[in-house]
């Protein structure tokens, strides 16, 4: 997830929220190749917990896969809604950058880095309590960055999706 140009894809580019690129990928090959499993390739329902509950709210709502969806079910869906679950887009950029430079590389050169040696640094600039970090949006880094392709705006300015919806939520949300 994230987004910095930095790290824009050559052929398309999309720089931003690659993990909801990946699952409309995804839903692409699973809708073209569902009949050839036995599935309805006209009858595809998204369904995730958490995180993944809000990735299948997200995916509805793409024009690129209208159609494609039939339903949703949202199992208690971690929402994008700054500060809790995601970054403004500024914000985004300023960790990258943070990382990169504790790095001693550029945005671009973080492909080439070593995943256990990226986790860390991004954890070490999330560690610092709230009020100490040096990115004012966000608790940690999660989730998608509004930008305008894959997410147009934050889910609380976004319309309910345009397919049947099973929103599944439990007694103790969140605890």
């Amino acid at each position: 997830f994230g987004l910095h140009e930095d790290l824009a894809d050559p052929e398309t580019g999309h720089c931003a929220n690659w993990g909801l690129q990946d699952q409309q990928a995804l839903l692409r090959w699973v809708h073209a190749n569902a009949a050839a499993f036995g599935g309805d390739p006209g009858n595809i329902t998204v369904c995730g917990t958490s995180a993944g509950g809000a990735a299948a709210w997200q995916l509805a709502l793409l024009p690129g896969l209208r159609g494609l969806i039939r339903r949703i079910v949202p199992i208690s869906p971690s929402h994008v809604t700054p500060p809790a679950t995601t970054l403004t887009p500024q914000d985004s950029r300023t960790a990258y950058e943070a990382v990169a430079r504790r790095l001693d590389t550029t945005v671009a050169g973080l492909r080439a880095v070593p995943a256990a040696a990226l986790a860390g640094s991004w954890e070490e600039i999330f560690a610092p309590r709230p009020e100490d970090r040096i990115v004012g949006s966000g608790r940690w880094y999660r989730g998608p960055v509004v930008d305008g392709r894959t997410m147009h705006a934050y889910d609380h300015q976004l319309p309910t999706p345009d397919v049947p919806v099973l929103s599944v939520h439990t007694s103790t949300e969140g605890s």
